[in-house]
């Protein structure tokens, strides 16, 4: 009985989105110590702040209608959902491009994306690929094909590493990481096209149109929630950037980046097959689904610890042994932060279950909460002239956030 989370469904579908990940993932992490003495830490910090924005522009345009992909009813709805998404996707992915692409320059300093100005109008293309990507993946999560998504996760990591080599060598005038990732969106979400595309039949406006009132507690909740939490977390790079240089964020950028190589690895996909497994046991069998969210909290706690404790004690040292003695400051950073992202590490896969529960109007509160209390920090940081003193009170803060957030969801499943 002890093992039985071991030999079901959920155990198995983890483990094939996990082999694909983490092949993807060790293609990255072998790579990026050679990017890193090849780029410098403005290279970096301007492909942080380039993703930044494409991230909050891939979150908004769908409207956050994939979200409901999984939990439909049928798949005639999922598909409409699917087919909801992708149409705002690409309307409001040009209309935002365009609209950035007109902003006034001295607008554009004011929020820190200045630095990038000459790849605007790619924030949108960038914004509608991450769409494709998450409408197709939420589609594949649903059916159960977790071989695909694993797959992708591949194509999307060979897309990003090889143009980055070939670029430096070749450049054709943009930044040679920023190009890249934009290759790479575009290669992987064109893969998956082909699986999405192929099976979306629904043609009718009226059974969309009967689609989007039924699920908008998407637009109305999810969205607001996404848009927050999306901005919220690149909020750090925007304002590093304009209060501690574009260096300062290259720096950071790689900390992170390193620091999230284990949501990458293991999170992400336990929290894709786990929004799946927990909305059928809610259904099904609520004590199940309050077993299996301890049993993920406890797994990840487990798996993440000993990764931390080596960067709480040595991140300096390993970051230089790494990539450096230029990145000796991103290992200063990584021993401040890790500890919070030890904390989103077992956290953050199960966070899905605020949907299945029917707490979204709970995460858009804490989605403002966040938005007020991280600019604050970095405030307090660039007024002390020290980006330490903002990321401590960031650490200290956002675990007591988590600790609460995760509080409300294991009590409501309990109920």
């Amino acid at each position: 009985m002890r093992f039985a989370f071991l030999k079901g469904d959920f155990f198995k579908n983890s483990l094939v989105v996990i082999t694909g990940t983490i092949l993807a993932q060790s293609i990255n992490l072998v790579s990026l110590p050679f990017l890193a003495r090849l780029y410098t830490p403005v290279d970096f910090g301007l492909l942080a702040l380039f993703m930044a924005v494409s991230s909050i522009v891939a979150t908004g345009i769908t409207l956050r209608y994939e979200a409901h992909i999984v939990v439909a009813e049928s798949d005639g709805e999922a598909q409409g959902l699917a087919k909801l998404a992708l149409f705002f996707g690409l309307i409001l992915g040009v209309g935002i491009s365009i609209l950035l692409w007109l902003t006034p320059a001295s607008v554009k300093a004011m929020i820190g994306i200045s630095d990038v100005e000459a790849l605007i109008p790619f924030v949108g293309l960038s914004g509608f690929m991450g769409a494709v990507i998450a409408v197709t993946s939420s589609w594949l999560n649903r059916i159960k094909d977790y071989k695909k998504i694993a797959y992708s996760k591949v194509v999307q990591a060979l897309g990003l590493i090889i143009p980055s080599f070939a670029l430096y060598y070749y450049p054709i005038g943009y930044s040679g990481l920023i190009t890249a990732q934009i290759i790479s969106l575009v290669i992987t979400a064109l893969f998956l096209s082909l699986v999405l595309f192929l099976t979306l039949t629904i043609k009718q406006c009226q059974v969309l149109s009967s689609v989007a009132r039924q699920h908008q507690a998407a637009p109305k909740f999810l969205l607001p929630t996404a848009l927050l939490d999306v901005i919220t977390m690149q909020l750090p790079v925007i304002l590093i950037t304009a209060w501690f240089g574009s260096g300062m964020a290259g720096q950071f950028s790689i900390a992170w980046k390193v620091l999230a190589m284990p949501s990458a690895l293991v999170g992400v996909a336990v929290g894709q097959v786990f929004f799946q497994q927990f909305s059928k046991y809610w259904q099904e069998n609520r004590t199940a689904a309050k077993k299996l969210l301890i049993k993920t909290w406890h797994i990840l706690a487990l798996a993440g610890f000993l990764p931390m404790l080596a960067f709480l004690f040595w991140g300096e040292s390993i970051f230089v042994f790494v990539f450096g003695n230029e990145w000796a400051e991103s290992g200063k950073i990584a021993s401040v932060i890790v500890l919070m992202l030890y904390v989103k590490f077992v956290s953050s896969p199960t966070s899905s279950s605020y949907i299945t529960l029917g707490l979204q109007s709970y995460s858009l509160i804490f989605g403002l909460s966040v938005l007020l209390y991280r600019p604050i920090c970095f405030f307090i940081g660039y007024v002390y002239d020290s980006i330490y003193v903002g990321l401590i009170i960031l650490v200290i803060i956002e675990i007591a956030q988590i600790s609460i957030y995760q509080m409300i969801a294991f009590r409501k499943a309990s109920q």
